[in-house]
């Protein structure tokens, strides 16, 4: 599968209280600029429940995707 817009990489260690306050910014600034883009969490090794959020995160929002 081949993605043509704007791919955001975020490394995910211990972020679960930032992680929603995180994709709303980063939702807001990527809008401004484009309508075609995806953010992609990557849960790196977290020992919180951060990969539970991101798995929220990815069932609400069609821009977020998720990868442990």
């Amino acid at each position: 599968m081949q993605f043509e817009g704007i791919s955001v990489v975020v490394p995910v260690y211990n972020g679960r209280q930032s992680l929603e306050r995180l994709v709303d910014g980063l939702e807001e600034v990527l809008l401004q600029c484009t309508d075609d883009f995806e953010i992609i969490l990557v849960n790196d090794g977290s020992k919180d429940n951060s990969w539970q959020i991101i798995e929220k995160l990815v069932e609400a929002r069609k821009t977020v995707r998720g990868l442990t």
